[in-house]
């Protein structure tokens, strides 16, 4: 049995590195150390250890699931973990809770974290039923990588995507539990229930809804309330391809349509891109179809750690920029288009620029 245990451990640590290690050795070798650079990793990170730091990180990650649409409510949460654990925890003055129930980047998952309370307390009042098997080893693993995630990654608005594989690894465990109660028919029931209380965030969701909530009556929709919030765009049924892609950004939605209409009449095919790291360079590669339209897009602006990767003869006839400011000229291009929110430059006389 141990020579099987020892097996599948080393089959795991085989997978974990057979994804993550060219991610790791190309770190190294650009910055030194396998999570990237260091002040990078420093500001990621809650940076603090303790017995105080890991209580209030499981605090402000369980409230996290539990936002309300009250503000009143949310306040009063926020305003209690602070008073509790803000001497010894000072990111927590930065914390605080916005309703997004249907929103992919907001949504709390309160039923996920009733159930893993209710499976942890059934799984301990039925100890007997799954003792000597797998259930305790990987229980335990969960709850850790939990406390993990609140001690290693620092606070922000979206840090609720961030749990999302933690919910992921807790059902096989719920599903061991429930079916090791009382036969079939308790898991076939919760099964069914799970799947009817999943239908709001398949229908409703915020940016990409199935059926819209709308102020104004269209197709595919229901009207909205303050409660559950209106959706930002229309049904996916209706709505074009373009509004779909940028319907969490679509002040970008103008200006980058518009800066790609102007690079696929110009017919050139070396785009070069001085974009910021934030900004959603997957846009372009979608509107200019490339690669398979001929156009290719290549960086040429990044950290000096990374310039041994650019393509020293990629010689664009039009960069696409994000942060150029008032800049006439770029590279040797001259500004032929701004868009507010981005500029085209364009022509033959390319010369490259140093980085940051």
């Amino acid at each position: 049995m141990r020579k099987v245990r020892l097996g599948r451990t080393g089959l795991i640590l085989l997978i974990v590195a057979a994804l993550n290690l060219g991610y790791w050795v190309r770190n190294t070798i650009s910055f030194g150390g396998p999570l990237g650079p260091q002040g990078w990793v420093s500001t990621m990170t809650t940076g603090s250890s303790g017995i105080t730091s890991f209580v209030s990180a499981a605090s402000r990650n369980f409230l996290m699931n539990f936002v309300t649409p009250y503000e009143g409510i949310n306040g009063r949460m926020v305003k209690g973990l602070q008073e509790a654990f803000q001497k010894s925890d000072p990111s927590l003055a930065d914390f605080y809770l916005i309703w997004g129930w249907n929103h992919e980047d907001l949504a709390g998952n309160p039923l996920h974290m009733f159930l893993v309370g209710i499976t942890l307390v059934l799984s301990l009042c039925f100890w007997g039923r799954f003792k000597g098997k797998w259930l305790g080893g990987y229980l335990a693993a969960c709850l850790v990588m939990y406390e993990m995630l609140g001690l290693v990654v620092h606070p922000d608005l979206y840090g609720l995507r961030y749990q999302l594989p933690f919910f992921v690894a807790w059902a096989p465990i719920f599903g061991v539990v429930v079916a090791g109660l009382d036969g079939r028919w308790l898991a076939r029931t919760a099964a069914f229930l799970l799947l009817l209380a999943a239908l709001p965030w398949v229908f409703f969701n915020r940016s990409r809804p199935l059926i819209a909530m709308k102020a104004e009556p269209e197709r595919f929709s229901i009207p909205c309330d303050w409660h559950f919030g209106c959706t930002i765009v229309g049904s996916i049924l209706l709505e074009p391809d373009p509004t779909i892609l940028f319907a969490n950004w679509m002040a970008l939605r103008d200006p980058y349509t518009k800066i790609s209409a102007d690079i696929i009449r110009s017919d050139c095919k070396e785009i070069g891109l001085r974009i910021d790291s934030h900004d959603n360079e997957y846009l372009f590669w979608w509107l200019l179809k490339a690669p398979q339209s001929g156009i290719r897009l290549e960086t040429i602006y990044t950290f000096p750690e990374l310039e041994r990767y650019r393509d020293p003869t990629f010689k664009p006839c039009a960069v696409i920029c994000t942060i150029c400011g008032d800049r006439q000229q770029v590279y040797g291009l001259s500004l032929t288009a701004d868009y507010g929110e981005v500029k085209l430059y364009q022509g033959q006389n390319y010369v490259p620029e140093a980085g940051p």
